[in-house]
């Protein structure tokens, strides 16, 4: 027999290390969506849930790599692979969206919902560009500090608004309408800001939407662990008084949709979720030519609606000095 060259003796070290390192990061890809897992069951484990499409992709691809590579890391990359598409894969399909369709002829209601960020650095080209989408409704979180100057430029055109305390204090989460609103309010109860409690405002919408009603919310981050649970509970206990055929529920949920905590929410609101799996946080505020070379990594602003909206377009609104992307939401209803 033949002693193998020195070529092949690399060649060999080379598929050698390449297989340890491959299963290494297979290994901890599967050994976090076991972690994932008890985030069924613990709120802190589910943290790890929300960076799952960066953990299966590159578990998969390491899986894959095992798979091509002679040895006996096939074995392992092929039972990885099951597990890893039989968690996250499936997670991530369950959270697709409603899905968006052509129109229908039918009034179109579009609604602008953008996080501003309490120090928007460029809060004038912010208030142009929602003046521009001609939208119906316009919910705002962080409204307040530099982004309150948004609130004054939209003004004139937004006459009409509510916040999170119904308008009798300081709130920087609200609902802005060109037309009056039939019936508003606000859910927060004592200081809202700074995410010390839950934070929404609601308004039913005039002629021709008198059955709609718009819920602009802002949630704190998911710690401390239990705070998310209780803002959602009492999201959910004021939408199951009002119409949910005709609801809507808009804002930055700080929860991406992939989450088990997010999939609670939503069994829990009895809604379909528009707004999709693309990512509109965090927004990197990086000079000249570098601008905008980074793209948001999560997905965490949403919007909501009952059985009788359908979604014409939904879509991503540009970097405008806050840390989040706006979203643009054309919708119809059809009952």
């Amino acid at each position: 027999m033949t002693p193998p060259t020195g070529q092949q003796h690399r060649r060999i070290s080379f598929v050698a290390l390449a297989v340890v390192a491959l299963a290494f990061v297979a290994g901890v890809a599967s050994l976090t969506a076991l972690v994932g897992q008890f985030g069924r069951i613990y709120e802190a484990a589910d943290w790890i849930n929300h960076l799952m499409p960066f953990w299966v992709a590159g578990g998969l691809a390491a899986c894959a790599g095992l798979l091509i590579l002679p040895g006996r890391g096939r074995l392992l990359g092929a039972l990885m692979a099951l597990w890893l598409a039989a968690t996250g894969g499936t997670r991530l399909l369950e959270a697709a969206p409603a899905a968006t369709q052509a129109a229908t002829g039918q009034p179109r209601l579009r609604i602008v919902q953008f996080n501003v960020l309490k120090t928007n650095a460029q809060p004038d080209r912010a208030a142009a560009w929602i003046l521009a989408q001609d939208a119906d409704v316009v919910a705002l979180e962080e409204a307040a500090g530099d982004g309150a100057r948004i609130i004054r430029l939209l003004q004139p055109a937004y006459p009409h608004a509510i916040d999170c305390l119904g308008g009798r204090g300081r709130c920087s989460t609200l609902l802005l309408s060109r037309t009056p609103f039939a019936e508003d309010g606000g859910l927060a109860r004592g200081d809202p800001e700074n995410r010390k409690t839950f934070s929404a405002a609601w308004a039913r919408l005039g002629s021709p939407w008198s059955r709609t009603t718009v819920v602009g919310v802002h949630f704190g981050r998911p710690w401390p662990f239990g705070d998310q649970t209780r803002q959602a509970g009492q999201l959910a206990a004021f939408v199951n008084t009002r119409d949910k055929d005709r609801l809507i529920v808009v804002g930055d949920f700080n929860q991406t949709p992939w989450t088990y905590a997010m999939a609670r929410q939503e069994r829990a609101l009895g809604l379909q979720r528009f707004s999709g799996t693309s990512a509109s946080w965090p927004v990197r505020p990086l000079p000249g030519p570098l601008a905008g070379t980074i793209p948001p990594a999560l997905a965490i602003d949403h919007i909501y609606g009952g059985r009788c909206w359908r979604a014409l377009s939904v879509r991503r609104g540009p970097a405008l000095g806050s840390d989040h992307r706006p979203i643009v939401a054309d919708l119809t209803a059809v009952c």
